[in-house]
């Protein structure tokens, strides 16, 4: 590949099942490509990851305490509570991709 072609195309797909509020959010990444993923957000403290290409990878966070009573106090309220999570995925030939998922709690 010449330096000036550009790599291959890199995607990410983020997943994230209705769980209970716990010390640790779990979801689930998909790439199509061996990358490393960058998960952020709000509620929980960033957290790596390598992807193998085409696997399914179940990523767990660790909730920030703050956030973990803030969401705490949301379901005893509601009855239900969510939380954004971004993740970043680059490939060693520096693509990148982005995708956000959205975890919901339950009682």
């Amino acid at each position: 590949m010449s330096p000036g072609a550009p790599g291959p195309t890199l995607t990410l797909d983020l997943t994230a099942k209705k769980q209970e509020l716990r010390k640790k959010l779990k979801f689930f990444a998909t790439t199509n490509l061996a990358s490393d993923l960058v998960a952020t957000g709000k509620a929980i403290k960033e957290t790596t990851k390598e992807l193998a290409a085409n696997q399914k990878t179940k990523v767990k966070a660790k909730i920030r305490p703050k956030a973990r009573k803030r969401l705490e106090n949301k379901l005893d309220e509601d009855g239900k509570a969510k939380t954004k999570v971004k993740g970043t995925a680059t490939h060693q030939s520096g693509a990148t991709a982005t995708d956000t998922v959205k975890v919901k709690f339950k009682d």
